[in-house]
């Protein structure tokens, strides 16, 4: 699940996570279509014992996921980057992949 804007406190928590400790794992994916390239790279870091508002403590948030997109549009060369924090209540198995396996494994592979 994708952090909001309504959520402020608990996307700062996560924030400062992914800033102060280090990643589980990190992986990139690159595909290309719909006339354009779109490059993502995922940072996960474990968030299960966080400490939360009062009433985020019984969904067993366990993994924060960083991620960055890049996109170019192929026609015009246009450029474009966005950040996102995702919220997961499951550890993800995370595993060595080859190249192709890896759009599966950032996709939700659990």
């Amino acid at each position: 699940m994708g952090l909001k804007e309504n959520q402020k406190l608990l996307k700062k928590q996560v924030s400062l996570i992914s800033e102060r400790q280090p990643f589980l794992a990190k992986l990139g994916t690159e595909e290309k279509g719909h006339g354009r390239i779109e490059v993502r790279k995922y940072e996960f870091y474990d968030v299960l014992e966080m400490k939360k508002d009062e009433r985020w403590n019984n969904c067993q948030i366990r993994t924060a996921i960083k991620v960055k997109r890049e996109r170019i549009e192929l026609k015009s060369g246009k450029k474009s980057v966005e950040d996102a924090l995702l919220y997961e209540q499951y550890r993800w198995r995370i595993r060595r992949t080859s190249r192709s396996d890896q759009k599966t494994l950032a996709s939700g592979n659990k």
